[in-house]
């Protein structure tokens, strides 16, 4: 059974990202097909495949700017704004699947329910879902900010009015939640978040409970009857948070942090443990992780990743080695395939676990303005 030390999450106060760093450009995360590596160069415009001993086997230049997709089904498909096409993995030609709708910006994809989906272009935000398989549209959903969770059950689409800022730009003058039965993508339940009213915040299921903060608040919903119990989150008194909230075999984990503004290093974050849906005290465990926001098993050793560096930990907590800007793949037979960005120079390549030794397959000077 996991325990509370696996799941870590982020110190910073925005949904976590994936993929690519937010800061700095680098090659896309691998994506891993036998024994070839995917990726994308830093300006998302060339495709190239890599073996995994670093020796290159094939670029394809982009006429738009892409990104890579692991379908349910295994293969890889390749988006370009609206367009999704099936990559050939062997020779990186690539074929036309569909294309969205030509106001749609960009694609997403939800592997757990096998939906594509991506917002309207136009002042008034909209959010449009598609069938994996069939590609046939399912919803077109006005005021829709973003796919806030979604599994075979249920769709959770997080909505926000918005309302224009002085210099240009919005803010939110509501947020709320709607979710849909996924088989018939009919709407079920609706939940306003009464604190923050932006619609980006964590949002997770735990059992048959969506679970969601709201600014220092719980919001834990029954999926069947949308009933809501709210609770201010246990947490120290100073405390920001809670942020990165994770189910754990059905209870809710998140971290609160206690910042010591004069020693950084020194500041003490919180893991909690909740029963769901009382939100009871489980456990709760004082660590000093910096920005951690996941962890991962290799044997005897531990994987933690931050925003801005992934690191080693022996079990007795002894650091093995650091890397900034890593953003990696799972540990596949000791080996982790990254991306990074050091000193002007975006790198792909891969990293021994045991040793921390990496070997670098691509690299690119990066220009800045």
């Amino acid at each position: 059974m996991k325990t509370l030390w696996t799941i870590l999450v982020a110190l910073i106060g925005v949904v976590p990202c994936s993929g690519t760093s937010i800061i700095f450009p680098t090659y896309s995360t691998p994506v891993v097909v036998e024994d070839t590596l995917i990726v994308l160069s830093p300006d998302r415009l060339e495709l190239i495949g890599v073996s995994k001993a670093g020796k290159e086997l094939w670029r394809q230049k982009l006429s738009s700017e892409g990104s890579l997709i692991v379908h349910t089904s295994g293969k890889i498909l390749l988006t370009q704004g609206a367009s999704v096409s099936s990559l050939d993995t062997k020779r990186g030609s690539s074929e036309p699947l569909f294309s969205a709708d030509p106001k749609v910006e960009w694609v997403r994809y939800s592997p757990e329910t096998n939906l594509f989906w991506g917002p309207l272009d136009g002042e008034k935000s909209a959010l449009v879902l598609f069938d994996g398989t069939t590609y046939n549209r399912l919803a077109n959903e006005k005021l829709g900010e973003t796919m806030a969770y979604a599994d075979q059950d249920i769709v959770v689409l997080a909505k926000g009015r918005r309302k224009a800022a002085e210099g240009g730009g919005y803010s939110f003058s509501k947020g709320w939640l709607e979710a849909f039965d996924r088989h018939t993508m009919k709407r079920v339940w609706s939940v306003e978040f009464e604190n923050q009213p932006w619609p980006q915040h964590y949002v997770v299921r735990c059992g048959n409970y969506i679970v969601c903060d709201d600014a220092s608040d719980l919001v834990v919903i029954d999926i069947a009857t949308g009933q809501v119990r709210r609770r201010p989150a246990a947490k120290p008194a100073d405390a920001i948070g809670p942020s990165g909230l994770h189910d754990e075999n059905g209870d809710l984990t998140y971290l609160t942090s206690e910042l010591n503004y004069a020693d950084f290093n020194q500041s003490k974050q919180t893991l909690y443990k909740l029963s769901i849906p009382d939100l009871k005290v489980v456990e709760s465990r004082a660590v000093k992780v910096i920005e951690a926001s996941s962890s991962e098993k290799a044997g005897d050793l531990r994987i933690t990743d931050a925003l801005y560096r992934t690191a080693c930990f022996r079990p007795d907590g002894t650091k093995i080695w650091e890397h900034f800007q890593l953003h990696r793949t799972p540990v596949m037979d000791g080996v982790i395939y990254f991306s990074d960005y050091n000193k002007g120079i975006a790198r792909m390549g891969a990293l021994d676990v045991a040793t921390g030794k990496q070997q670098f397959f691509l690299s690119e000077e990066i220009e800045t303005k």
